[in-house]
């Protein structure tokens, strides 16, 4: 927070009024008066500002672009496959252990816990002193997936981690990890989608065992996860360039307006 912010929040708190529920008045703070730039100047920082929001909606629809484009090549690629296998019979599944939450704490002290939630954020905050078997262990780059609201299926990009409950582990072992990941993305989307919104949507243990993959050979499922890796390190740059932008963005505002 900036010094000019800090002020405003300051005349705003010593304007205040009531001792359960304070609130200030529109009438006070409609006479606090701040420095604003010069036209000129506010004019130079409107283009700049413009451009900066601009770029970012950019670069954010490419990233959004590129993942449909890994979709498609990989629905297509499924569209040639001569068999279907059971999901179970490709690769390994495991469930979360029941982690007691009375020893959750968030002070960093012990392991961190993947829980349903971090999922989509990709790391925790959570962390757990209670001690498990090591095959609960989640490393850099395991396929993860979500089993409670949104069946949400990424690659844990963080530190070692236990596996909670209702989160789940798959480990390929006759396919090919990327090919493993972008299945569970199309199936586990289409099992969410046809779910009644009226309801909590689960994946259960029956869901999985009934999935099936369409095989295709070995040769094209390493080019598919050479493709999806390389669109990998592009999005990577996307995402970093969108956080600097923003960074820099409010740090304009910042310097500038407050």
């Amino acid at each position: 927070m900036s010094y000019r912010t800090t002020l405003f929040f300051d005349y705003a708190v010593n304007k205040s009024a009531g001792s359960l529920s304070p609130r200030v008045k529109w009438e006070h703070l409609k006479n606090y008066e701040f420095e604003l730039p010069d036209m000129e100047k506010q004019c130079e920082l409107a283009k700049v500002l413009w451009a900066m929001d601009t770029t970012k909606k950019s670069y954010q629809q490419l990233l959004q672009k590129t993942d449909e484009l890994v979709i498609s090549q990989f629905r297509e690629l499924m569209g040639s496959a001569a068999k279907k296998i059971k999901l179970v019979d490709c690769a390994e599944v495991l469930y979360g252990f029941p982690f007691n939450s009375k020893l959750f704490n968030n002070v960093g002290q012990g392991m961190p816990l993947i829980r349903v939630r971090d999922i989509n954020s990709g790391f925790s905050e959570t962390y757990t002193t209670e001690k498990a078997d090591d095959k609960y262990l989640v490393r850099r780059g395991d396929c993860i997936v979500g089993m409670d609201g949104s069946f949400d299926v990424v690659k844990w990009a963080h530190e070692d981690a236990y596996l909670n409950q209702r989160v789940c582990k798959f480990t390929p072992l006759t396919i090919q990890k990327e090919y493993l990941l972008y299945y569970l993305k199309l199936t586990l989307k289409a099992i969410e989608e046809n779910t009644p919104s009226t309801t909590v949507k689960h994946l259960s243990a029956k869901d999985i065992n009934s999935m099936e993959v369409p095989i295709v050979d070995n040769e094209s499922q390493l080019s598919f996860e050479k493709f999806s890796i390389q669109i990998d390190k592009t999005k990577l740059q996307l995402k970093h360039s969108i956080a600097e932008l923003s960074s820099m963005y409010k740090r304009i505002i910042s310097e500038n307006l407050y």
